[in-house]
């Protein structure tokens, strides 16, 4: 059985609870292993091409973002251009192998943006809407920033509706950037896989 990044922590954590020393150790370079081992993995050349093209299988649509940006490429119509066509996606990324990945919302999620650092800030005064909207999401992303995307079941929201201050709603008409795109050297991560994308991970 492949061991999760999930595990990992719940053993770290079992092992600080017990105040046992050794264990903390291990379960410590065992995370630190595991994490090497992701960025190997997202760094190695194609990567970004491999995650479209998995999205797409996926049923995800896809386009493709500047290199190291989260803007469209120049020409492109952005999101409007999305697709789930194999085809299509790997010449993409052929062209342009380290383009950041785009995923239009509003069509398999809507997707809440926690922006770093005022979104956190306005949701720690208000608990019940932060542990409401994090308990009901399908998945969750950890954001180059520091910020969130918790990805939500599609109720026809339109794009940039504002819950909060930092705090936005992206659904029709908007996009965001999906793992393991990487932004001034940091990348999107998965810290909870939406269901439905875990099986075939």
């Amino acid at each position: 059985m492949t061991v999760t990044e999930q595990q990992l922590i719940d053993d770290y954590t079992a092992a600080l609870r017990a105040e046992d020393a050794r264990a903390i150790i291990v379960a410590g370079e065992a995370l630190d292993a595991y994490d090497q081992a992701e960025r190997d993995r997202w760094n190695a050349p194609g990567a970004l091409g491999r995650f479209a093209a998995w999205y797409a299988r996926q049923g995800v649509p896809v386009f493709p973002l500047r290199v190291g940006q989260k803007v469209p490429m120049p020409g492109s119509r952005g999101f409007k251009d999305a697709t789930c066509d194999l085809d299509t996606v790997n010449a993409w990324w052929r062209a342009t192998p380290n383009a950041n990945i785009g995923m239009p919302t509003g069509h398999r999620w809507d997707v809440v943006d926690v922006d770093a650092p005022t979104g956190p800030w306005s949701l720690a005064k208000k608990p019940e809407l932060y542990d409401g909207l994090r308990s009901t999401s399908a998945g969750e992303v950890l954001t180059p920033s520091g910020g969130w995307h918790w990805y939500m079941n599609i109720e026809g929201a339109k794009n940039g509706a504002g819950l909060l201050p930092g705090v936005d709603l992206r659904g029709d008409g908007g996009y965001v950037v999906l793992p393991p795109s990487v932004i001034d050297g940091r990348h999107y991560r998965w810290t909870r896989v939406p269901a439905e994308l875990a099986v075939g991970a």
